[in-house]
Formats: C-alpha cells, structure tokens, sequence
C-alpha cells in the first residue's frame, strides 16, 4: 500500500491509498450478504408469505379499520400506569401467584372460568342469597 500526502491550497491535507496487493474481500459471500437477496428468500417462507400479506393492505391503501374508540398514545398509557399501580398495590404473594405481571392478572380476571375463585379473593361481588320463600312458584290458581 502506497500513501501519498499533499497540502491543499486552503492549508488543509490531502491523503490519498492506493492498494497495490490484491483484496482480501471473499467475493464468495456477496448473495448472503445482498439485502435484496436476502429479502426475496424470506418471502418465499411461510413467515414471509404472512408479513408480505399483513403488509399488502397498508401498500394498497385498501386496509380499513375503526379505530374510533381506541384512545390516543397518551390516554393508552396512563390507562395502562394506572393499571400497573393498582396491581402494585396488591399483596406481595397475590401478585406473585401471576409471576409479579399485571397482564397475567388481567386475563385471569377475564376469564369467566376464574369468577369462583375471584369471589374468594374479593375481586367479584359474592352471589347473592337465594329467598326460598320467595323463590317458590306462585300457587296455582
């Protein structure tokens, strides 16, 4: 490698490479390493069939959804600190049992299935007493 320097008329310096040896670049990995080759391979993947559809709708312009209800950045995430604080309110060993992750307590809130056991927690409203006076047909008539 020969190196040449100069000064320019501004005063400034000008160094110029000139390699003389052959490249050591391995001309072998160029097709892996073509971001464009690259990306044509993931396409033909059943990963890549899937992103190039989801994709498709925002390219075409044709994907519409309703987002009328969903509240803006700011509102979603004091929503979702609130949440947060209030499960960090809750007993060390309730919060615990859901691996200390407020969303594993959400969906256990959600899920139907669960209604008896939040009962005994206190997180549902208990059933309420059945009147067997009341709860007789009325006589026939």
């Amino acid at each position: 490698m020969r190196v040449e320097v100069s000064i320019r008329e501004n005063g400034s310096r000008r160094v110029q490479m000139y390699c003389d040896q052959p490249s050591l670049t391995r001309q072998e990995f160029k097709d892996e390493c073509d971001l464009g080759k690259i990306i044509r391979r993931f396409c033909k993947t059943r990963e890549g069939q899937q992103a190039l559809a989801n994709a498709q709708g925002f390219i075409e312009g044709t994907r519409f959804e309703d987002v009328s209800s969903v509240p803006d950045f700011q509102t979603a995430r004091n929503i979702i600190n609130r949440g947060n604080a209030i499960f960090e309110a809750l007993p060390a060993a309730l919060r615990a049992r859901f691996g200390n992750d407020a969303a594993r307590f959400l969906d256990f809130t959600h899920d139907s299935r669960n209604l008896d056991e939040l009962r005994k927690m206190g997180f549902a409203k208990p059933l309420k007493a059945v009147d067997p006076v009341s709860s007789t047909p009325p006589p026939k008539a």
